[in-house]
């Protein structure tokens, strides 16, 4: 007897319909342009840097089809000990262009072309996004960011 209850408990829970998420979903609105708002990371020599390194940096997603989108990367950073690179050189600058997916659990992945970078956004609200950057190779990069709808 306390196997079939058991049985009939493990079957209840497995047909049971997932609830609902708590979280809003924001995803109509990624497309847009998105500035800086703050910033932690650190570059392959070491250096760390935060949002007052950087002079600009900003994107904009465009041909949002739900699942995935374009991205046109701007930077300018105001110091000489941090240089990036966009796949074509090292520098304090960039104008890049990236892919976009939308993840199976909502989160959005980017990829720089034609260099190595990756970055995960997740949507805060409807006007606040975080993202998490990674750039391997020999000039690597990481950085957790917040932007805000420009």
């Amino acid at each position: 007897m306390k196997r079939s209850i058991y049985a009939i408990l493990l079957v209840v829970v497995i047909l049971a319909p997932a609830k609902p998420s708590s979280a809003q979903d924001h995803s109509e609105n990624l497309p847009g342009t998105w500035v800086l708002a703050e910033t932690v990371g650190r570059s392959w020599n070491g250096t760390r840097f935060t949002e007052q390194d950087i002079d600009r940096l900003e994107f904009e997603i465009s041909d949002f089809d739900g699942v995935t989108f374009s991205v046109r990367w701007q930077w300018q950073l105001n110091t000489d000990e941090l240089e990036v690179d966009d796949g074509v050189q090292v520098g304090t600058s960039g104008d890049e262009t990236l892919v976009g997916v939308k993840d199976f659990d909502g989160t959005f992945i980017m990829v720089d072309r034609p260099d190595t970078g990756m970055h995960r956004i997740k949507m805060l609200g409807p006007d606040t996004i975080e993202i998490v950057g990674i750039e391997s190779g020999p000039n690597a990069v990481v950085a957790r960011s917040i932007f805000r709808r420009k």
